[in-house]
C-alpha cells in the first residue's frame, strides 16, 4: 500500500488528523527528493518540515500547477496540529 492508498482509506475512516499526517510527509518526501535532484541541501529542524519553504527552493525547477502550489499553501501549516493535536 502506498502512502496515498493510506490516506485515502484514513479519510473514508474518519481519520482527518491521521490523513493530513500522511498527506504532508508524502508531500515533504517528494519536495525533499526534488531538493536533492538539484543536488541542494534540505533545511533541519522545523524548517525541514515547512512545505511552502522546501517548494520555494526548487520551485523555479518544478513547474506546478496554481492548484497543487495551493494545496501545499493550505497543507503547510496543519502540519503541527495533525502531529500533536494539544499543541
Amino acid at each position: 500500500m502506498d502512502d496515498y492508498e493510506s490516506a485515502q482509506l484514513l479519510f473514508k475512516g474518519g481519520k482527518y488528523s491521521k490523513t493530513v499526517h500522511v498527506l504532508h510527509n508524502t508531500t515533504e518526501k517528494a519536495l525533499k527528493a526534488a531538493i536533492l535532484a538539484e543536488r541542494k541541501r534540505p533545511p533541519y529542524g522545523a524548517g525541514g518540515h515547512n512545505l511552502v519553504r522546501l517548494y520555494q527552493m526548487v520551485e523555479s525547477e518544478l513547474k506546478l500547477s496554481p492548484k497543487l502550489v495551493r494545496t501545499i499553501d493550505d497543507l503547510s501549516p496543519l502540519y503541527l496540529p495533525s502531529e500533536y493535536p494539544d499543541a
